[in-house]
């Protein structure tokens, strides 16, 4: 079930809670019963409710998504282009990363981010419904509202987009997941199922059908929006430590494994240590590449795996020993000796 709530009611859901700074990130889904007008519909909001105006909002103004820094005397917003027609849902989200970004989300897509200097801090009240200021309520919403949820960092547009096709709050950033309301609506307080944070309702907002989305309705949940996780760091190998002879080189048995979100993975070899120079062939990013080294002695290799957004590392250590004295020298090798008895350097 989700929570319909009445403008002409001023209903809405509300909690006592501390926030100083950003980032925040607010994200919920909204089927709005009308967007006629340039009234604002408050969906989440930060705020000190005895402040003409300091807070983060998440709002709806002619069907279109806005994220809303306010300080007192001014105000800076992120616009989604693409809007939401009424009596339909929608992913809404709004992500706070610093002073000098916020960013509105709509069904996953990001709208310009806004860079304007304003930062709201010292906020004491948190709302689903409506917005507090001035020790009062105002802009209510007007529609339904489902798996609000609210973290205390910035999430990625991968992870915004994970949201809008379906991924549960629980799975994006468990650690920083300061609540996640269904809302269900058996109940006041509104029950957080990722901490303490419950919600104290206020003129009973009335159940209605859920969002779109698993596991709470599959009856209405289109095969468009599948559930999918967020993001996963990948996964680095660089394989097994070695020894070789020079002037052997060593063949590196590096590997990845990854989610395959959000693009393939690139693979990049580096030196971290070792009393020469290494070269590695054909390049660095090739996961096998053929790694030459200048001198004898130990040397660690890093393996990096990186899905352009995590990245992952692993070292292999290489012991590089000289040539036998009594082995047949290559001209090479045989350079490369004299030139170390010359600078009293024979080994």
């Amino acid at each position: 079930m989700a929570r319909l709530f009445a403008k002409a009611s001023t209903q809405y859901l509300e909690a006592s809670y501390s926030l100083s700074v950003a980032p925040v990130t607010f994200a919920c889904w909204y089927r709005p019963a009308s967007e006629s007008g340039t009234a604002a519909h408050v969906l989440m909001a930060c705020s000190d409710p005895a402040a003409q105006t300091l807070a983060f909002r998440m709002s709806m103004i002619e069907s279109s998504v806005y994220a809303t820094t306010y300080q007192v005397g001014a105000s800076a917003h992120s616009i989604t282009a693409g809007t939401l027609a009424d009596n339909t849902w929608g992913h809404c989200g709004a992500v706070f990363a610093s002073a000098t970004s916020r960013t509105a989300y709509l069904n996953g897509t990001a709208a310009t981010t806004n860079t304007t200097n304003i930062n709201a801090n010292t906020l004491t009240r948190f709302n689903i419904g409506i917005f507090s200021r001035n020790n009062s309520r105002f802009e209510p919403a007007d529609g339904r509202i489902a798996d609000a949820a609210m973290w205390t960092v910035a999430l990625s547009a991968n992870e915004m987009a994970a949201l809008a096709k379906g991924a549960s709050p629980l799975r994006i950033r468990r650690e920083s997941l300061a609540g996640y309301w269904p809302l269900y609506g058996f109940q006041s307080p509104e029950q957080n199922l990722a901490g303490a944070l419950s919600l104290t309702v206020t003129n009973s907002p009335t159940q209605a059908e859920h969002a779109p989305v698993a596991p709470h309705s599959r009856k209405f949940w289109p095969a468009s929006a599948p559930y999918i996780a967020s993001n996963a760091a990948p996964t680095a190998n660089a394989g097994d430590d070695q020894t070789i002879i020079l002037p052997a080189t060593a063949t590196l048995n590096g590997s990845g494994t990854d989610d395959g979100l959000p693009a393939p993975i690139t693979y990049s070899w580096a030196k971290q240590s070792g009393p020469g120079t290494v070269t590695f062939s054909p390049n660095n990013a090739t996961a096998n590449a053929v790694a030459s080294f200048s001198e004898e002695g130990t040397y660690v290799l890093r393996l990096t795996v990186s899905d352009t957004e995590l990245s992952h590392t692993d070292d292999v250590t290489i012991t590089v020993n000289p040539i036998p004295t009594n082995a047949v020298l290559t001209p090479q090798v045989a350079r490369r000796r004299r030139r170390r008895v010359r600078f009293g350097r024979r080994r």
